[in-house]
């Protein structure tokens, strides 16, 4: 009797000591507070449809189903060695997010005129689905991707913020748009953005090496991998990539399982992605810097080489509990992010 008596009470202590963690969470003031979580872990290879199409509430099945794991997220940064920055928010990305009016999915757009590099004007058959200010994404004859901003339409044309990097052929293969929803990038958009991270990181990429995705659904979204599909076509020769991309995980999802990811797959290079999700948790700024320099230390501590990409420009009309908009946690996360290198590169 006794015996059952010390369990109840070290049960109820438990649940006690989790109450606090959770609350703990929200002292704004204090970013290095542990904070603990239900993180819902997908264990197949199947859907991960996330909360407004990024942040997961459970799965559309997949292959093994969903475990719940409750995750102690503590940041504990320390010192942390350059790192490789693939630049989105203020680079390939434009700050621009997904905009009422344009079209989702996947948009062919037929271009009716070849376009030549250093061009900012396109003509097409039609721009419906279109609107001024919005993303779009285009392959150029040498077989490489990138985006590009609309900044005015006509019935026939589209003129582009920046001019094109590349020739285009005059077909219906070479341009779309580039959000498939508020929170994801659309096939195209996807190519895009592995084309854009492997030229950032070209520089330190060796053939026969191992790259971990570490992220969530924009590595790996209802069992689709885009991303990864296309970065493995860039690689070097040998490479091989493990992709532990799950929806719905935040910057506190991957420091729950980095430490078996980088023991199970023993990386060369870990990609990591998170933000949308962090959005939604309401994570702060700092916070938000602690986890990223937590994480990255502990896949520069393994002996891999962490490369880093920039937060997704935040959906528009949403925020915080707080009343923070996405857009502004994303302008801040991107900042943190750029503070850290050049931290780093100080250091040298």
């Amino acid at each position: 009797m006794n015996r059952i008596l010390l369990i109840g009470l070290f049960s109820y202590c438990l649940l006690a000591l989790t109450g606090c963690y959770l609350h703990d969470d929200h002292k704004k003031n204090d970013s290095h507070a542990p904070t603990t979580v239900v993180v819902v872990t997908d264990s197949g290879d199947g859907g991960d449809d996330d909360k407004n199409d990024d942040k997961d509430t459970g799965g559309d099945g997949g292959d093994g189903g969903d475990s719940t794991d409750i995750v102690n997220c503590e940041a504990n940064p320390s010192e942390i060695n350059e790192f490789v920055r693939v630049q989105l928010t203020y680079g390939l990305l434009y700050e621009g997010a997904f905009l009422a009016g344009e079209s989702g999915g996947l948009l062919p757009l037929n271009i009716t005129a070849p376009a030549a590099a250093g061009a900012t004007v396109i003509t097409v058959d039609s721009t419906v689905g279109l609107v001024n200010g919005q993303l779009l994404s285009y392959l150029g004859t040498n077989n490489r991707y990138s985006v590009g901003k609309v900044v005015n339409l006509s019935s026939n044309s589209i003129t582009l913020e920046d001019p094109l990097l590349f020739d285009l052929a005059a077909n219906n293969t070479s341009l779309w748009n580039f959000y498939d929803d508020a929170s994801h990038a659309n096939e195209a958009g996807f190519k895009a953005l592995a084309d854009f991270g492997f030229n950032t990181a070209y520089s330190v990429l060796e053939p026969n090496k191992v790259h971990l995705l570490l992220g969530d659904s924009w590595f790996r979204r209802n069992g689709e991998t885009p991303f990864q599909n296309r970065l493995l076509e860039r690689l070097p020769s040998g490479s091989v990539i493990q992709n532990e991309g799950i929806g719905g995980h935040s910057l506190c999802g991957l420091l729950g399982r980095v430490d078996d990811a980088i023991n199970t797959h023993n990386p060369d290079y870990v990609w990591i992605n998170s933000s949308i999700n962090d959005f939604f948790d309401g994570v702060t700024q700092e916070q938000y810097k602690d986890r990223m320099q937590t994480l990255i230390g502990k896949v520069q501590a393994a002996g891999a080489i962490a490369i880093v990409m920039d937060p997704a420009p935040g959906p528009l009309n949403q925020s915080t509990d707080d009343g923070i908009t996405f857009t502004t946690l994303s302008r801040r996360y991107a900042t943190q992010i750029l503070d850290l290198l050049a931290e780093t590169q100080a250091a040298e």
